[in-house]
């Protein structure tokens, strides 16, 4: 003669169950989530390189036009028909423009570095 009885676990089995089928749904959550970030700043990456390359082009085209107004003042200065503060404020706004193209530029790698970072 067998005798079985069966113990109740106050539910605890299904508790369980539930509470690693919400683990396992936060961890996906948060896997997704992750995922999106990467993506959301490899854009912003792209984004600011296609910025950054425009800038540098209008920056090479300032700079080529400087180039030509100080050599066509450097003329002028010779025959006296410009001041040489004249001269000398265009010089300076170049120079100004060659610091912004390096600071571009040091930018660019930054956000290059950025982008290799989040595209392992």
């Amino acid at each position: 003669m067998t005798f079985t009885w069966t113990l109740f676990d106050g539910r605890q089995k299904r508790w369980k169950e539930r509470q690693a089928e919400l683990q396992q749904q936060s961890i996906r959550i948060y896997r997704d989530h992750a995922e999106y970030q990467r993506s959301m700043r490899l854009r912003q990456c792209l984004s600011e390189l296609e910025k950054y390359d425009r800038r540098e082009k209008a920056l090479t085209e300032q700079l080529a036009g400087y180039e030509r107004v100080l050599s066509d003042y450097a003329r002028e200065v010779e025959a006296g028909q410009v001041s040489v503060l004249d001269y000398l404020t265009v010089l300076r706004n170049k120079i100004q423009t060659e610091r912004d193209a390096l600071l571009m530029r040091t930018n660019r790698q930054l956000v290059i570095a950025a982008y290799n970072y989040w595209n392992h």
